[in-house]
């Protein structure tokens, strides 16, 4: 159907344009007729509280042509579905990392739930022939953690494409439905990485630093810029030819004088260059597949619609950008092809003019309510601008088919945004080869990318996953973080034995009391000693044990699983990828499992997992703490060896298993002060008698102080740990643990000495 169209086009048209690079001003030698047909919501509000929608903190208003995406990130979400009646079409309840896809047929929808989500418009599943950016649930578009939808093949051309923006970005693409890592690797600023033949599925991108990810089977989408917004002075994208239709590279003003340059990211050959004025926009032709970059000196937008190719109607769909990079905003200039325009109002008494700059016109001047919408329609090609006195949001689009978008969201308006990634993770060290005991400094740069300030923020670094509960600091306080603003804190640590086992992770508000639009981005980590992991040929990825679940009940030891993925980045076959995985004494694998696995070879640009249940017979010495590793190799690639600290939950699961001893004789307090500097109480309750063992061990197991180990009756007992070992060496801050044994009765807990 489209190619039809494009034909028609063609031939009628001769593709829209003369010249190859073209500037259209904002005025032009034509009358753009246009009709105006205003919706009749003015009762929406009524009715949607009628009808239970209330006025809940996470709500979307969005246009859409036939289906709906709902992505969820984060465990228990509820939703709810309403028409632009008020009435309640559907509703449901998603987890972390899962999506619902409903067909809701043409019309306005009001989506709300009581957590942040993201959500996809327009006619994905029906008639797969889009292109989008996905956005993060701050409505970014980029971000550390990103759901999004690929659709079916259609044409030939389809692509995934992933952008980085700062060196040494590590990411993984997982399969939603079925778990499986699809792909890995890792992207340096400018970089990108596409994969093809993807059809009919629903992704999870993961990385270590901010990236956005393109969905692309035609054109019809705004191009994030660098600073993570859709508005800048630096933007990488893509503009294909699927079905041989011709792409566009549209770059917009928002300031007189605003120089731009469109510069072909592989060969480095410049595309098109020029100075726009304000309300100014280009019309770059693209007929081949081209990444590029665009520069401009002044805020400027970056899109590809049929607004460059097309003189006529093309199907598609858009969700505009305002001037501050978000979809939601109050003033817009709308490069627009024939067809429809829709500007939905987010706030009451919204003053809203839509002026059209190629006819010299004003087309509406009026005042909308909260939720409701115009809906006007052009013959010709032309730039609207658009005000209003309180936000809105603007959708261009043509026939209703072939089209899709990500929707602005407008909860993300109202809250703050913290944020951090591995980007702003920084250590220093005296050594700089980060031997065990030098000190070092660990820092992190919190930002707040939302448009209100956060109060209160909370910033706690770690060894290994939060949820492993080893912190290396107490909590920081940072009194407020203003919207654009950010801020840093820092901690002095000492390097730990064996350190290419640990990660620092640094997290910010861990109790979630502070309500933002995006707490997915919160938490970020960096290995204490760089490794290789993610490099080609071989792109090796752990899973991230937090998100496996520990498999404790009655009749078996503690369980958790261990999935190791490797991704071919090469151009060849991996021949005959193996791994092997290497426990402690105190873990052991499932009597069915091997340690070593030899698969059959592995093709390029696919991936494969091996994944290992793993038995967790005995605490280690430090009681929740163990070190392992995997080699990953292959007969035509160099080994990897990855290594790996696994933190149980201590002491819950640990005490759940029944090979450990449960003690119903004694009782060990939790010390205190905790933090503390430079001596700790101990408590301890004993109810029968015997000899007693209470020593304190470091985060490697080794033995650090003997404090009792003595005949003792029953009672409690109370001794004073000074920071100092058997020698009467002061230790180093860090993450200590106290272990008490009468038999075979055992009690182990953790204490943080910060010095």
């Amino acid at each position: 159907m489209k190619a039809f169209l494009f034909l028609c086009l063609a031939v009628i048209c001769s593709l829209a344009s003369a010249s190859f690079a073209q500037v259209i001003p904002g005025a032009a030698p034509h009358q753009t007729d246009i009709s105006q047909t205003p919706q009749s919501s003015s009762a929406f509000m009524a009715s949607k509280l009628a009808a239970g929608f209330s006025d809940g903190a996470y709500v979307a208003t969005t246009k859409t042509f036939n289906d709906l995406a709902v992505f969820s990130y984060f465990d228990h979400s509820s939703f709810s579905i309403f028409a632009a009646d008020g009435s309640l079409v559907d509703s449901f309840t998603l987890d972390r990392g899962k999506y619902y896809a409903t067909t809701t047929g043409n019309g306005v929808f009001h989506i709300e739930s009581n957590h942040p989500f993201t959500l996809l418009a327009g006619d994905p599943f029906t008639n797969p022939v889009i292109g989008y950016f996905a956005v993060g649930e701050g409505g970014r578009p980029l971000s550390t953690r990103i759901l999004t939808y690929v659709p079916a093949l259609k044409w030939g051309g389809e692509l995934f494409i992933v952008f980085g923006y700062k060196d040494n970005t590590e990411f993984v693409i997982k399969d939603l439905d079925t778990g499986e890592v699809i792909a890995s690797g890792i992207l340096n600023r400018g970089e990108h990485f596409e994969l093809e033949g993807l059809s009919d599925v629903f992704l999870g991108v993961k990385a270590s630093k901010p990236v956005s990810t393109l969905t692309y089977a035609d054109m019809g989408y705004y191009i994030p810029a660098t600073n993570g917004t859709f508005a800048g002075k630096q933007f990488y994208g893509y503009a294909g030819f699927t079905g041989y239709w011709p792409n566009g590279i549209i770059v917009t003003s928002y300031e007189d004088g605003t120089e731009y340059q469109v510069i072909n990211s592989d060969s480095e050959v410049e595309i098109a260059s020029g100075i726009l004025a304000e309300g100014e926009a280009t019309q770059i032709v693209i007929l081949e597949p081209t990444y590029f970059t665009v520069k401009t000196n002044k805020n400027a937008t970056v899109s590809n619609t049929p607004f460059a190719g097309y003189k006529t109607a093309f199907f598609y769909m858009v969700r505009h950008i305002d001037e501050l990079g978000t979809g939601m905003g109050t003033h817009f200039y709308a490069p627009t092809p024939v067809g429809d325009l829709d500007v939905f109002s987010h706030g009451d008494n919204n003053h809203i003019q839509i002026y059209d700059m190629w006819a010299d016109s004003l087309v509406w001047d009026d005042t909308l309510a909260i939720g409701e919408d115009i809906h006007l329609y052009t013959d010709n090609r032309t730039v609207f601008k658009l005000t209003g006195s309180e936000d809105i949001s603007v959708y261009s689009s043509f026939g209703a088919l072939f089209a899709a978008d990500f929707v602005p969201l407008s909860y993300a308006r109202g809250m703050p945004d913290l944020a951090i990634s591995a980007a702003d993770l920084n250590f220093v060290i005296d050594d700089s080869t980060g031997s065990p005991g030098e000190p070092m400094t660990i820092s992190a740069t919190v930002f707040n990318y939302g448009w209100e300030t956060a109060e209160n923020v909370t910033v706690q670094f770690y060894d290994g996953e939060p949820q492993g509960n080893q912190p290396i600091s107490a909590e920081i306080l940072v009194d407020q973080i203003a919207a654009g603003d950010s801020a840093i804190v820092s901690i002095d640590w000492t390097v730990p034995e064996s350190p290419e086992y640990h990660t620092v992770y640094a997290a910010v508000d861990l109790a979630d009391q502070i309500q933002e639009a995006n707490n997915s981005n919160n938490t970020a980590f960096r290995f204490v000693i760089a490794n290789d992991d993610f490099q080609p040929p071989m792109s090796t990825f752990i899973e991230n044990l937090a998100e496996s679940e520990f498999k404790t009940d009655s009749e078996t030891d503690s369980q958790v699983d261990i999935a190791v993925a490797v991704y071919n980045g090469s151009d060849s076959l991996l021949q005959n990828p193996s791994f092997t995985i290497h426990l402690p004494d105190e873990l052991s694998l499932t009597d069915e499992s091997d340690s070593t696995v030899t698969l059959a070879d592995l093709p390029a640009a696919e991936a494969v997992t091996q994944t290992w249940t793993v038995n967790i017979d005995a605490p280690s010495a430090t009681g929740n703490t163990y070190f392992y590793s995997v080699t990953v190799a292959a007969e035509n690639a160099e080994p990897k060896i990855l290594e790996r600290m696994l933190v149980a939950d201590s002491p819950v699961t640990i005490q759940q298993q029944p090979t450990v001893n449960l003690p119903t004789s004694i009782y060990l307090e939790q010390n205190y002060p905790n933090p503390f500097n430079p001596t700790t109480s101990i408590s301890y309750t004993l109810a029968e008698s015997g000899t007693v063992d209470l020593m304190i061990f470091n985060m490697l197991g080794e033995h650090v102080r003997t404090l009792v180990s003595e005949d003792q009756g029953i009672g409690t007992y109370n001794v004073t740990w000074d920071a100092s070992s058997d020698t009467g060496e002061s230790v180093a801050s860090g993450t200590y643990v106290y272990r008490l044994r009468l038999g075979d009765a055992v009690m182990v807990r953790k204490m943080l000495l910060l010095r």
